[in-house]
């Protein structure tokens, strides 16, 4: 029993330093969930998506404030509110990659718009729109590049937040600027080593999480009605978070290890999360047959600056791709609107047989949905909207050039995505 007691009293101090040491080893290598935006994959409303987000010549409601600002000029006069849900979840697997399969997100949008704010004169109030998307964070930890991992379908827990605003200039011509703003939490671990150099022990670990703000600018022009014909431009800048996560061990004692378990100083390593390129759109939109409207739009995205979780550019770069969407909609009756959408997407992503293994595919979405008004049940004007969509991911094989790598020879990966929503607008 002494024996024991006396082989503990060796063992204690020496596993606290080797918790420590190890601490400072692994946490730097811990990264948040990366993904692209989710307004990028599923839209940032139900209408819109529906539509196969071909809206740079449609956006009449609050989700102008992402994809083109100037529609905001277009919206009902008066007050609107939006609040509704989005969700996803994955039908498909990577390789060791432990990521949520589903994610929820709440919707949320106001607009206004003064009578005076479109018409002849200068002396007008511009229309205002406000919009937010606010994703669970993921609970994967990705640890390296070459750890096979989705750039798409990660809910990082940010919080993009849209504040734009419209003017009519002249009769039929508008223009729009909107703020993009991303709101997310840093990563700072303090470890502190209590008790003496011959017995040091573990104290504690603190955690805290200052917030970090990220800021794109939107803009956009809108052209028309020209008889029937609507025209959008728009760009979006790129966004992303780099966050500046820490590590230190602070010791309450002078102690002296020898390298590496000596390393005690601060640690700082970069983390990249919701990234998002830049995006320059360009749409029409027609409505010369009654109760029909056609929509297409043509996005070209910069991918080649694309940036991995830990903030280094991969090799070979990603490639920059031009994304067609098409959308439909027909007013049914008085009260009901159906919708319905296309858009191909090819992945950026080019062949990964080297040290990385970036997953994504060529898809192809589609979507529909629907826009029910309740106003002949309640005084209030309110309209209810559903949609869904499927991502189909076609499938894609991985081949590994080198035998030394841990996925040799490669993996294939495809599957589908489902996504759908539902927001109630009011119209006070």
């Amino acid at each position: 029993m002494r024996e024991n007691k006396r082989l503990a009293s060796r063992l204690v101090p020496q596993m606290g330093t080797l918790l420590v040491a190890l601490l400072w080893l692994w946490t730097p290598q811990l990264s948040l969930a990366f993904g692209t935006l989710p307004t990028d994959e599923f839209g940032l409303g139900v209408r819109d998506a529906a539509m196969g987000m071909a809206y740079t010549a449609v956006a009449d409601d609050f989700t102008a404030v992402y994809y083109n600002p100037a529609g905001l000029t277009l919206t009902d006069p008066g007050l609107s509110l939006n609040f509704g849900y989005k969700g996803y979840g994955r039908f498909f697997s990577v390789p060791e990659e432990e990521a949520q399969d589903s994610a929820n997100m709440a919707v949320v949008g106001v607009t206004y718009r003064h009578e005076y704010s479109v018409g002849s004169g200068w002396w007008r109030l511009p229309a205002l729109g406000f919009a937010a998307l606010t994703p669970l964070p993921d609970i994967r930890r990705q640890k390296d590049d070459n750890d096979p991992h989705s750039i798409r379908y990660n809910s990082q827990g940010l919080l993009p937040i849209y504040i734009g605003a419209g003017y009519e200039i002249i009769p039929r011509v508008r223009i729009g600027a909107t703020l993009a703003v991303t709101i997310a939490g840093s990563f700072r671990a303090t470890a502190v080593a209590t008790g003496t150099i011959l017995t040091p022990e573990l104290g504690g670990l603190a955690i805290s999480g200052p917030v970090e703000v990220g800021v794109a600018p939107h803009a956009g022009i809108f052209l028309g009605p020209f008889k029937d014909w609507h025209f959008g431009f728009a760009y979006r800048g790129e966004q992303g978070m780099e966050l500046d996560t820490s590590f230190a061990v602070e010791p309450m004692f002078d102690i002296s290890l020898p390298p590496p378990l000596g390393v005690i100083s601060p640690g700082r390593f970069p983390i990249v999360t919701g990234w998002s390129p830049a995006q320059f759109a360009s749409g029409i939109a027609y409505r010369g047959l009654p109760g029909w409207l056609f929509s297409s739009d043509l996005v070209f995205k910069q991918w080649d600056e694309w940036k991995s979780s830990t903030g280094r550019h991969p090799a070979p770069e990603f490639h920059n791709r031009v994304v067609p969407r098409l959308g439909i909609e027909h007013q049914l009756t008085k009260y009901i609107a159906l919708q319905g959408g296309y858009y191909f997407e090819p992945t950026p992503v080019p062949a990964q047989r080297g040290d990385t293994s970036y997953v994504d595919n060529d898809q192809h979405v589609f979507s529909m949905g629907l826009s029910y008004s309740l106003d002949r049940f309640i005084g209030l004007r309110t309209v209810i909207a559903p949609a869904i969509q499927l991502h189909w991911l076609t499938d894609r094989t991985t081949r590994k050039a080198e035998r030394s790598n841990a996925f040799f020879p490669g993996y294939e990966v495809g599957g589908t995505v489902l996504s759908g929503g539902l927001v109630i607008s009011i119209f006070p």
